[in-house]
Parts: C-alpha cells; structure tokens; sequence
C-alpha cells in the first residue's frame, strides 16, 4: 500500500475512533434518555453513519490496493475483506449488518426502530475497535 493510501486509511480509522468516542457518551447517558431525546437518537445515527462509511471506505481502499478489485456495496466490502483475510472472517460476518443498519438510517426504508438502534450501537462499541486494531495491524 502506497505511504499517501495509508495516511489515508489512518484517517478514516480515526473518523471511526471520533465517532465511537460520541456514541460512548450517548451510551453513558443510559437507555432511557436515548429513548426519548430525538437529538440524542439523531447525533447517534449521524455517528452510525460516518463510522461505517468511514469502515467502507477503508475497505475498499484496502481492497483496490491489494488487487481484490472495489466491493460493489458496503456489505460485500466487509465480507470480502473476511475473504481476503485482511480482517477474521468472523469480525467481518459480524460487521455485515452494520451496512445494512447504515442503509436503513440514511434511506429511511422504514421506521426506525430505536431499541435496536440503541441495541446496535452496544454492538457496533465492541465491533468496530476490532475492525480498528486490526486494519491498523494491516497497513
């Protein structure tokens, strides 16, 4: 991987971290809160979103570099960088449904339901450092 693409990637690991680091304190506020303060449930979405999109992008960075050619959507990225090995196949089978939790909140495919968002996003503070580490142990 060329130095630029790295930096790159490191970037956009960091954009994870950033966001990780609002969804902890939205967590720390404690269901109840989350439940009902729309602003709270909107700074959370917005975080879900640029976390993942950060993780998509890294993927197909990744990916591209190393000859696999770019994920045609954000769910094949995360399972053909199981694939590749780049990630354990089994972080990446666990991150699949985040691209769908990403699409669901930015297209509005249906109602939002805020328990599995809130749900999700305990998930998505145990996946995503993971996917961290590792891509970092990666470049």
């Amino acid at each position: 991987m060329s130095p630029t693409n790295r930096d790159l990637v490191r970037r956009k690991l960091e954009l994870i971290s950033e966001n990780l680091r609002d969804l902890t304190t939205v967590m720390n506020q404690g269901k109840d809160h989350y439940l009902q303060t729309r602003t709270t449930r909107k700074l959370a979405e917005r975080c879900i979103q640029e976390a993942i999109e950060a993780a998509a992008d890294t993927n197909a960075h990744i990916l591209s570099e190393n000859g696999f050619g770019a994920p045609e959507d954000y769910r094949s990225g995360f399972q053909r960088m199981g694939e590749a090995k780049i990630i354990p196949l089994n972080l990446a089978n666990e991150l699949v449904p985040a691209a769908g939790l990403r699409n669901r909140i930015v297209h509005q495919y249906d109602r939002l339901d805020h328990e599995k968002i809130f749900h999700a996003i305990q998930e998505l503070l145990k996946l995503l450092p993971r996917y961290i580490d590792v891509v970092n142990q990666y470049v």
